[in-house]
């Protein structure tokens, strides 16, 4: 009886990851579409690099060449015609 009831509530919570899951990639496969349909490039490489691949603000300076001040800026700009649904 413990066994089970252990059984079933593993079963449940790998249920629960499992969707989860599901609407995690949903969510990211619809802000990587949502970033491609921005015209600035610089700007579609901030977001890309800071939503999709997750890297930091000196990292995405270093891996740009752009000053601390031109990727916050290129982000802000972005985020402004980033309208979400």
């Amino acid at each position: 009886s413990d066994l089970s009831d252990y059984m079933a509530k593993i079963d449940e919570l790998e249920r629960k990851l499992i969707r989860q899951r599901g609407k995690k990639v949903q969510i990211r496969t619809e802000i990587r579409e949502r970033i491609e349909e921005l015209d600035n490039e610089k700007e579609k490489d901030v977001l890309t690099k800071r939503y999709i691949d997750c890297e930091g603000w000196n990292r995405i300076c270093d891996e740009t060449g752009y000053r601390w001040t031109q990727v916050h800026r290129n982000h802000s700009e972005a985020l402004k015609k980033f309208k979400m649904v």
